[in-house]
């Protein structure tokens, strides 16, 4: 299960962003098993079947929100959603990102001081879903985190190969 570590982490009024949300399979884990502390999610993604679903689940839920990410808003996809958040999750995504580079820069700086980035960076051959700079950018994406965190979770490294789920937390 690759969020428990994350679960443990999460405190009362926290405020998380699953960006690239997908089905949301974070936020249905904490949902299902950790509800009982209370935090308030943003599900991001762009407007593909699997946020449609998600949507469909759980926009009755009061502790989420949807932020559905246009084509338009690919520069600064949290454009319509105000203030910053204490964890921020983004799994299996920074491989499909036209500018992950940029991306990762975005994301911590919603990111509160202190604040924890959940992430993983899977290796891929540029094909299919995954873009030439998800390939291309990996290395300076990695620096970029490797500067910007300390690691708590997961081992880390700054390398070509698939990195696993890996926890750390913003520097001040």
């Amino acid at each position: 299960m690759r969020c428990g570590t994350m679960l443990k982490l999460l405190k009362p009024g926290m405020r998380v962003l699953e960006f690239g949300c997908s089905i949301a399979p974070m936020y249905r884990t904490w949902r299902t098993f950790w509800s009982h502390v209370a935090t308030k999610w943003v599900l991001a993604d762009i407007p593909n079947f699997p946020f449609h679903y998600a949507r469909h689940v759980y926009g009755r839920d009061s502790e989420a929100s949807f932020c559905q990410i246009s084509e338009d808003l690919f520069d600064d996809p949290l454009k319509h959603i105000p203030g910053t958040f204490d964890m921020i999750i983004i799994q299996d995504v920074f491989e499909h990102l036209h500018k992950p580079r940029q991306m990762a820069e975005y994301l911590i700086g919603r990111l509160n001081p202190g604040g924890i980035l959940h992430f993983n960076y899977v290796r891929s051959d540029a094909k299919g879903h995954d873009t030439p700079a998800g390939l291309h950018e990996r290395i300076p994406t990695l620096k970029f985190l490797q500067e910007k965190l300390t690691f708590i979770s997961g081992t880390f490294a700054v390398s070509d190969e698939s990195l696993g789920t890996c926890i750390g937390r913003k520097r001040a």
